[in-house]
């Protein structure tokens, strides 16, 4: 499904939160199309390792910190709120793979909806586990408070599950 949303070229600014395998295909996706993008992890070496030769893609390397979200206590990046808007954001990061963890990434309610575009899309990995999907059920509920503009849903069951959030812009690619 990423692939497919970078092929179409029609995202300019994206934002992932925590770095993998799907970073080096949007950095490539960034060099080919001239596009904005903006990495964050909390794992320095990791983030200089992903993005050795991609000099011109923001990084933002910051330490894990303790707060509260939600009645839940995270730990979430320690940086300050972006300037920048985004119309893809990619939730892969902070870890919370362990009952400990299980809520870290309710840490971007703080950033939204400030952070994103009018017409934009959210991929959130990992929706199988019990924080993602209360982050999912988070984030629409924030967009409906705030009157902001109608979330449409699909979730996506593989060997991993995702689930994308998307405007009417970008509703097609509910349905790839």
């Amino acid at each position: 499904v990423l692939l497919t949303i970078l092929r179409d070229g029609s995202v300019s600014s994206i934002l992932e939160l925590g770095v993998g395998q799907s970073s080096i295909l949007l950095i490539q996706y960034m060099r080919f199309f001239k596009r904005e993008l903006t990495l964050i992890d909390n794992d320095a070496e990791w983030l200089r390792y992903v993005t050795q030769d991609a000099a011109d893609i923001a990084t933002v390397h910051a330490e894990l910190v303790d707060m509260s979200i939600c009645g839940k206590s995270i730990r979430w990046y320690g940086c300050e709120q972006l300037s920048k808007t985004f119309d893809l954001l990619v939730v892969d990061g902070p870890m919370s793979y362990s009952r400990s963890l299980q809520y870290n990434r309710l840490g971007i309610l703080r950033w939204l909806p400030i952070i994103m575009r009018e017409e934009f899309i959210i991929i959130i990995d990992d929706t199988s586990r019990l924080g993602e999907r209360l982050l999912v059920v988070a984030i629409i509920d924030r967009f409906k408070q705030l009157d902001g503009p109608l979330l449409q849903k699909r979730e996506i069951t593989g060997g991993n599950s995702q689930t994308l959030l998307a405007t009417p812009k970008f509703k097609t690619y509910l349905y790839l």
